[in-house]
């Protein structure tokens, strides 16, 4: 089995991708921030994670639906791994009344990636 120097949760939407980055071991994913959800962005920002992590390999980790299948592919060809998560296999932060507490959809990605 591959080590992966990162874990990488992305939450895709059809303008954006917020990301959220995991280190080995069982602390909390950080908060990474936005981009654009464009070829040109996505491989600038794959560039950068792999500058920060000496080259190693990466995990990137998302939920699987309609608008990350061309990212998907990108990735791939980059060399990092992807894993592609069904929605109902991926932890929900608790929730309190109407109001979703605990950390960003991405961050629970990363984690999760992390934690299995």
């Amino acid at each position: 089995m591959p080590v992966h120097t990162a874990y990488v949760g992305r939450d895709v939407h059809k303008e954006t991708i917020v990301i959220s980055i995991a280190e080995p071991g069982r602390r909390e994913p950080g908060y990474e921030g936005e981009i654009a959800n464009t070829p040109k962005r996505v491989e600038r920002k794959i560039q950068q994670l792999s500058e920060r992590y000496g080259g190693g390999l990466l995990q990137f980790v998302y939920e699987a639906g309609p608008c990350g299948y061309g990212r998907y592919r990108q990735l791939l060809a980059s060399g990092h791994h992807v894993q592609v998560v069904a929605p109902s296999r991926i932890p929900k932060a608790p929730v309190s009344g109407s109001r979703r507490i605990g950390v960003k959809p991405s961050n629970w990605r990363a984690w999760h990636a992390v934690a299995t």
